[in-house]
């Protein structure tokens, strides 16, 4: 047998309880191990109201539990007060630790009702402890405590009530005042009303609007004999004139151009997100229809079909069986459980795939559609951009802006101006992509091509075994060791420790040798580059076979007809685009 010591609905010190199914008062009485309730939902990060109503129940049950040894089980029937005050705090507890196991949230009206009543019966249930212990308690030292703790309790009962009437006689005057003024301002328009109002005057009115109802229907009568037609009765005109009184009239009249989403059934996880999202979009647009939970959840309740309908009726049975209100906050995050678990990963995996096609806008409206899963931010996300796209997009992109954006939507909004820029130069007359040009960063890999290494590169395994040299038409500096000249040595390195892709700015956009800025990322000014012209003479002396001097060429003409046609197609892209170039940007 199980003493009552052992406390076996605890008390809660901090956030984190567990809820129990308590046994009914006959079983608790008898103190046996059925007593002790067993354990169901472990709860995190528990409300405090939900504490507070823990705590007075494992009170309430301890002390049935203390009252067991005091009063023999022949007086049990005797306590019918006390048990009704026990069963309705378990009542309300138990409601509360199924709405818990169930993951239903209940809403404030809910929360208000269940603390008030467990309140009320917190307080009567402690009396009557007392009281069956101070009647029918076994031994004086208990009956004498008993009855010390009913003085205590008669004596704050007291107290509040003396409070309560010197709070009313304070009062006393001020309703002495108020119906006063009533009174007198009820005779103020009592003779206002016989001033205006005469009541020969309303039976004169009564008697002339009979008259004219009667001659309005013998009218109408007349007009559907001469028709032909039977004329509707004077209570059936009267029905619908009310009915149009009693309907109100919308005070605006709002057209909404979203079409109604199609049911889910719940088989296919992977298409929950997008019907979601259908769903807030015509629940947004016709908010009016639906004004409360109640309203939202039953329409939900017809667009679903099949597995997902089934799980709708579960719900629906087990809130109508606990005696509470469904919440809109509660349905649909319990909604969220037809979610795909593995489409972050799966999409994750499809914008490292994804291509850049051509069309910038396209690209990047379906990476971030992806992203909304996957959630990647910051220079993970941004790196994955400038990987994909063309390097043309990234340098109009820092002619444009001067420099990389900090912000994702601000990187966003200038990848989307330089792609929509460099594809208006792409069609513009005069500009050609070079011979074997790729599309994009990632297509190098695609050509089949080895990557060759710049002899004249300083040899680091960090850089050279993690990152492939660009085209020759990328470059901006024949080797990283001219790139580095009057960098500061200790910026390098520390560049070279962080594994950014520019040791010369400090940037992770770009490579060493394609870098032209004119600042690093710590506002240092940075050396420029020399004329171009000696580029060209060594990249056409310092090929030494056919294959490379093909490639030099190709990378030349390249460039030759870049900067020929740019002039005119920045000028043409420009016009369709409204921005403003800093001519004292650092780029």
């Amino acid at each position: 047998m199980a003493s009552p010591q052992d406390q076996p609905v605890p008390s809660v010190e901090n956030s984190s309880l567990v809820l129990y199914h308590p046994g009914d008062f006959d079983t608790v009485m008898t103190n046996s191990d059925d007593a002790i309730p067993r354990s169901l939902v472990q709860v995190t990060n528990a409300p405090p109201w939900l504490i507070a109503l823990h705590d007075q129940f494992a009170a309430a049950h301890a002390q049935v539990r203390e009252m067991t040894l005091s009063v023999g089980h022949e007086h049990t029937r005797d306590l019918t007060a006390l048990k009704e005050q026990y069963d309705i705090l378990r009542k309300n507890y138990a409601t509360v630790t199924a709405l818990f196991d169930a993951g239903i949230e209940a809403s404030q009206a809910q929360i208000a009702r269940l603390e008030q009543q467990v309140q009320q019966a917190s307080s009567r249930f402690a009396s009557e402890v007392w009281t069956a212990i101070a009647q029918y308690g076994e031994k004086d030292e208990e009956r004498q405590k008993a009855v010390y703790h009913l003085r205590d309790a008669l004596t704050k009962q007291q107290q509040a009530i003396k409070a309560l009437h010197e709070k009313s006689t304070r009062q006393q005057p001020v309703l002495g005042h108020v119906e006063t003024w009533a009174t007198a301002k009820d005779a103020q328009l009592n003779d206002i009303l016989d001033k205006l109002v005469d009541p020969r005057q309303l039976k004169e009115l009564e008697e002339q609007i009979s008259t004219v109802q009667q001659s309005a229907q013998k009218a109408i009568q007349e007009a559907f004999e001469r028709s032909g037609q039977q004329a509707p009765d004077a209570a059936s005109i009267r029905r619908v004139l009310e009915q149009r009184a009693a309907t109100k009239a919308p005070s605006s009249t709002h057209y909404s151009s979203v079409n109604k989403p199609p049911t889910y059934d719940g088989k296919k996880l992977d298409s929950f997100r997008p019907w979601w999202a259908r769903i807030n979009a015509y629940l947004h647009a016709y908010a009016a229809s639906f004004p409360t939970d109640s309203h939202k959840i039953n329409w939900l309740g017809s667009m679903l079909s099949d597995k997902a309908q089934k799980w709708h009726d579960s719900r629906a049975r087990q809130i109508q069986s606990m005696g509470v209100e469904d919440t809109w906050k509660g349905y649909s995050s319990a909604l969220e459980r037809f979610k795909d678990p593995s489409e972050r990963h799966r999409n994750a995996k499809k914008m490292e795939e994804l291509k850049y096609n051509g069309d910038t806008a396209e690209y990047l409206t379906e990476l971030l559609d992806l992203n909304e899963t996957v959630g990647w931010a910051g220079t993970t996300f941004q790196n994955q951009i400038a990987r994909t796209l063309p390097s043309k997009i990234t340098e109009l992109m820092y002619s444009m802006r001067g420099g990389v954006p900090e912000t994702d939507d601000e990187f966003i909004s200038a990848v989307r101006e330089a792609g929509r820029v460099y594809e208006n130069m792409l069609q513009a007359p005069g500009y050609q992509m070079g011979k074997g040009a790729p599309a994009s960063r990632t297509e190098h890999s695609k050509s089949g091509q080895q990557p060759r290494k710049d002899s004249r590169s300083p040899s680091d395994p960090n850089q050279s075994s993690k990152r492939p040299d660009r085209s020759a038409k990328d470059k901006k500096w024949s080797s990283n060791r001219d790139a580095l000249k009057g960098i500061d040595q200790a910026d390098i390195d520390q560049r070279k420790k962080d594994q950014v892709s520019c040791w010369r700015c400090g940037r992770d956009s770009h490579y060493t040798t394609e870098c032209f800025a004119k600042k690093d990322n710590n506002g240092k000014d940075l050396p420029q580059p020399k004329e171009q012209q000696p580029r060209t003479a060594a990249v056409s002396t310092k090929r030494k076979n056919d294959d490379r001097e093909e490639e030099g060429a190709e990378a030349l003409d390249d460039e030759a007809q870049f900067k020929k046609a740019k002039p005119a197609a920045i000028t043409r892209a420009m016009q369709t685009m409204d921005m403003d170039q800093d001519s004292d940007s650092d780029f």
